[in-house]
This record gives C-alpha cells, structure tokens and sequence, in this order.
C-alpha cells in the first residue's frame, strides 16, 4: 500500500491599493509504502481528521486480488 499527499500555499499581502507587498508560496510531498498482507483493495476506507490519518484496511484472500485501486479520504 502507498499513501501519498501533496501541499500548496500561496499567502500574499497586498496594501490597499491592491499591490502585493509581500508573497510566499510552499509545496511539499510525502509518500509511504508499506507492505499490509491479504486485503481487498475496494474495502480499505481512509480518514483525515484533525491532522489524523486513519486506515481501515480488513483482510481478504489472497487468491482474489487481481489489479491496484485509489481510495479517497473522505
């Protein structure tokens, strides 16, 4: 299983008269593979709450995987 995320920021300070004064921008990715057994890939459910990433992956039989699936975090 791989779980990856990607950050973008753009802050800008303008003034009154519409102008920036003063700009930033961040970007950052992460990713993490790891090995988790015997599970069906359309069962695995993933939340994301308060800084807090939650898998819920239940095992299934090996002999009925066949391909990779995206899970959305919700």
């Amino acid at each position: 299983m791989t779980v990856s995320a990607e950050k973008a920021l753009d802050k800008d300070e303008e003034d009154k008269k519409e102008r920036v004064l003063h700009q930033e921008r961040y970007a950052g990715a992460c990713s993490r593979s790891f090995y988790v057994g015997d599970v069906k890939p359309e069962d695995v459910k993933a939340k994301y709450e308060h800084g807090v990433l939650t898998l819920l992956v239940p095992k299934h039989d090996p002999k009925k995987l066949t391909s990779s699936s995206r899970i959305t975090i919700e």
